[in-house]
């Protein structure tokens, strides 16, 4: 049997939930996410990072690399930037920030609807994490499911079909054995970024027909991990947290340490209503 908390028109709840909730501060919490990939885009990468930036970099690309002044394809570039943001420690919300800001870039979005993509994203990702096993017999990408709610938000996907999204990034997710003890995959590499590109490309193949079956998200989450049926949780409401890596806001962003911090500050200081999508993208490099 499959857990009923898993079910992908529960999630799409969920994340509709979170989408719909008014926020306290209009830019929370993509404020400090955008301050964390701007830290990130002033830094040059790792030469092995810069190496891979080189052979995937188009001009023009939907993405820039942070930090190695290139940018690329929607699919490389969030591989790319996953490992990236793994590396500096950005967190959950940064992640899913960098995906929200390639679908809504596509679709003339605003901030304000991007940061309620990410608090829908996270909504579901926080739901994942509660009901699936602490110790599972395999540990699925299951960020990919909440990269998929946030980019199906901000592409215009109609909320009555949220779900059918969410069962294709099911079957987008990876593998990965558990960390002894914690039930946490370890990943690196272009695993790091597999989520957030996986959760893109769902709502891509979504957009080119594709239909998964009913069910289907649920189904696999209960055969890979081996869960059983938890309790029926709390009803959600939206997460007002750290992201899930807690680090401190750099203190360049106040600062204005570099130009990208400098033109994320600025942004930073608009209403979210006021500020284009693409504009927030093309400010990251």
């Amino acid at each position: 049997m499959t857990p009923p908390g898993t079910r992908a028109d529960r999630l799409a709840e969920v994340a509709l939930a979170a989408y719909d909730e008014p926020a306290a501060d209009g830019w929370d919490p993509v404020r400090d996410a955008l301050g964390r990939l701007a830290d990130a885009a002033g830094r040059r990468p790792e030469g092995d990072l810069a190496g891979w930036a080189a052979r995937i970099a188009v001009p023009g690309g939907d993405l820039p690399l942070l930090g190695a002044g290139v940018r690329a394809g929607a699919h490389p570039g969030l591989l790319w930037n996953g490992d990236r943001c793994r590396r500096m420690l950005v967190g959950r919300e940064a992640a899913l920030t960098l995906v929200g800001l390639v679908a809504g870039s596509d679709r003339g979005r605003d901030a304000a609807a991007l940061v309620r993509a990410v608090r829908a994203g996270t909504a579901v990702a926080d739901a994942l994490d509660r009901w699936l096993p602490a110790a599972p017999v395999a540990r699925p990408t299951t960020d990919a499911v909440a990269a998929a709610a946030c980019a199906g938000l901000l592409a215009g996907v109609p909320r009555d079909d949220l779900p059918e999204v969410l069962d294709i990034s099911g079957g987008l997710m990876m593998l990965t054995p558990p960390t002894a003890g914690t039930g946490t995959a370890a990943v690196t590499g272009a695993w790091a970024g597999h989520a957030l590109a996986a959760g893109w490309l769902a709502v891509a193949a979504w957009n080119a027909g594709l239909r998964g079956y009913d069910g289907a998200l649920a189904d696999t989450l209960a055969l890979v991990t081996g869960a059983g049926i938890p309790p029926a949780p709390a009803a959600p409401r939206a997460p007002a947290h750290a992201p899930a890596v807690p680090v401190d806001t750099p203190a360049g962003v106040s600062a204005g340490r570099t130009p990208v911090e400098a033109r994320i500050r600025a942004l930073l200081g608009r209403a979210p209503a006021e500020v284009p999508v693409r504009t927030l993208t093309e400010a990251l490099g």
